[in-house]
């Protein structure tokens, strides 16, 4: 290690720290979403994980939360799981971010993302999903030669991810699909088997793919395409920036076509992370054009950044001289400022209301031991999922199932 990654290591261990507040900041304080709400009341509360009828259930996500909530259904241990993986996220970023002499601004680039930060800290599966591919993607990168039982592993950890967020078994056919040969000139009994093995455990997800996306079921996504917007953001990557100004959000965009213009310039191993990420980006906004399905939008981008962050790590470091450093640590500390303008603890980013825990357990005192709540209607899953929290956290509540006040003894 030269002595400039020496003097960027203690900045980068800071803001490690840093991102690692945030999130578990934001997973303590922000109160509950709609669609956790819905995941803890519809699939873990009542032991339905295997419902699958709706996009809404992001199947590992929801197991984890049904292990973790049997210490506690506190809001931080419904989204625990998310910050776990979160934690694994930053540590491959500071592990990744070494390779560079300028170490620090890559470090930021790869990890300061608003809604990266966001979807740690939710109990949602993108967190997840997005923290899996960047391990695998990492292990491609780091193998210092091909071999078979990495190659393995390596799809074992896409697939797994796509029972996170189902659409990213993109990645996992992709990256089978770009190592094809080298499978063939290595494969074995062991290797037949589990690459078999592995493409059964992926059917299922493709029939989740399908069946939650049929005509009348609610899917998040876009029905039109705008196409000028979509190149001018870097395939809408720009957006999960949050960047107020529309010039700088398609500047940001057109950063992201870096590593396709000096793509000749790089080494073997960055051009293999540049094919499957960006294919799999490609792919995510094809296959829904093909099959008429809605277009992917902000959120459902997230476990495709990282592969994109990579790619354009590896054309700046490609192109590094002295103006392109100063703009690189410029536009890494404006990054830094925009994620902390955008941080709200109270809050999560795709839903921002004016609810309130207090008053989803407001109660009336009635005849006969009798109550009723006074605010939001029957049917608000935050409500209803706080209203439980206070049968477990306070010794006199309104019981939500027989709307009879209960004394804690």
């Amino acid at each position: 290690m030269n002595i400039l990654k020496k003097n960027h290591s203690k900045p980068i261990i800071v803001l490690l720290l840093g991102f690692n507040f945030l999130i578990f900041k934001k997973a303590i304080s922000a109160y509950l979403s709609p669609d956790e709400a819905y995941t803890f009341l519809e699939y873990v509360y009542t032991n339905d994980i295997l419902n699958i009828g709706l996009a809404n259930n992001h199947l590992l996500n929801t197991f984890l939360i049904y292990l973790t909530t049997n210490i506690s259904i506190d809001e931080f241990f419904i989204r625990s799981a998310n910050v776990f993986f979160g934690i694994i996220y930053f540590f491959y970023a500071y592990k990744f971010s070494l390779l560079f002499k300028n170490s620090l601004p890559h470090f930021i680039f790869i990890c300061s993302c608003p809604y990266l930060i966001d979807y740690f800290s939710i109990g949602r599966g993108y967190g997840i999903s997005t923290s899996l591919i960047f391990l695998a993607l990492n292990r491609i990168l780091f193998e210092d030669k091909y071999k078979l039982n990495n190659t393995l592993l390596i799809g074992f950890i896409f697939l797994l991810s796509s029972y996170s967020i189902h659409t990213t078994l993109i990645y996992f056919g992709i990256f089978y699909f770009y190592f094809i040969k080298d499978i063939f000139l290595n494969i074995n009994k062991k290797g037949f088997l589990i690459i078999s093995t592995q493409a059964l455990l992926a059917l299922p997800v493709v029939y989740l793919i399908f069946n939650v996306t049929t005509a009348g079921k609610p899917v998040y996504g876009s029905t039109d395409l705008d196409m000028f917007n979509l190149l001018l953001t870097g395939f809408g990557l720009s957006e999960l920036f949050l960047i107020e100004s529309q010039v700088l959000n398609y500047l940001m965009g057109i950063i992201f076509y870096t590593p396709l213009i000096f793509f000749k310039f790089l080494k073997t191993k960055q051009k293999t992370i540049v094919i499957i990420s960006y294919s799999s980006l490609f792919a995510l906004y094809l296959l829904p054009f093909l099959f008429n399905k809605p277009f992917p939008v902000l959120r459902v981008l997230i476990p495709f950044l990282p592969g994109i962050l990579m790619s354009v790590s590896f054309a700046i470091s490609n192109i590094s001289n002295y103006l392109v450093n100063i703009i690189l640590y410029v536009f890494s500390l404006s990054l830094i400022i925009s994620l902390f303008i955008n941080f709200q603890s109270e809050y999560h980013i795709d839903w921002i209301d004016e609810f309130n825990p207090d008053t989803a357990i407001e109660f009336i005192e009635l005849n006969n031991n009798q109550c009723n709540y006074t605010g939001y209607k029957y049917g608000d899953k935050r409500a209803e999922y706080y209203r439980i929290l206070e049968t477990v956290s306070s010794e006199v509540y309104c019981d939500p199932f027989t709307l009879t006040i209960v004394k804690n003894e």
